[in-house]
């Protein structure tokens, strides 16, 4: 155990020299380092803590063939991450229904569906940097144009219809009108 760290200190110190002596202006920064040893510090407390025949394999033949063990293995790789995905979601969207209420909520219905699409498009921005890819940041660039201009036509429609019944909503490049004629 003592061997594996040491060799994972010396690792992580001589890769971080060679990658900034090959590439000069790489820096991962203090917070990067330090949360990295922090990771790995909990990983090896944790290594640590489970009893030794946590994965024990029976002394027998295999039970199943290559190719189930192939298609569980491939199945098991993205399963954690989709289940903490599919749990926040819900919990997520059961609060986001709950606190948005049933009436006069046009501008939080717009305002949640521009924040579903909106971290697209941050990061397709990010990654368009440098590589001069045009068409990521105009059609970006149209999207934040989009939205903008659909919040302030739900925030004024609105701000004019609070108190009445909706029966009817406004088109996208019409001006709100009275709900009763």
């Amino acid at each position: 155990m003592t061997f594996s760290i040491l060799g994972l200190i010396i690792d992580c110190f001589a890769l971080f020299v060679l990658e900034s002596v090959i590439y000069q202006p790489y820096n991962p920064g203090g917070g990067l380092m330090l949360f990295s040893g922090i990771v790995i510090t909990i990983l090896v407390v944790a290594a640590r803590k489970l009893p030794a025949d946590f994965l024990k394999t029976k002394q027998s033949e295999p039970d199943w063939g290559p190719r189930k063990f192939a298609i569980v293995g491939t199945l098991l790789f993205p399963q954690p991450s989709m289940i903490v995905d599919i749990v926040l979601a819900i919990f997520i969207l059961t609060r986001a229904f709950k606190s948005m209420g049933a009436r006069n909520n046009q501008e939080q219905k717009v305002a949640f569906g521009i924040g579903l699409v909106f971290p697209i498009v941050v990061f397709g921005i990010i990654a368009s940097i440098g590589l001069g890819n045009v068409l990521i940041v105009v059609a970006d660039l149209f999207f934040v144009l989009f939205s903008r201009r659909l919040w302030r036509k739900w925030h004024q429609w609105t701000l004019m219809h609070s108190t009445a019944i909706q029966t009817g909503l406004p088109g996208f490049g019409e001006p709100p009108a009275p709900l009763f004629p």
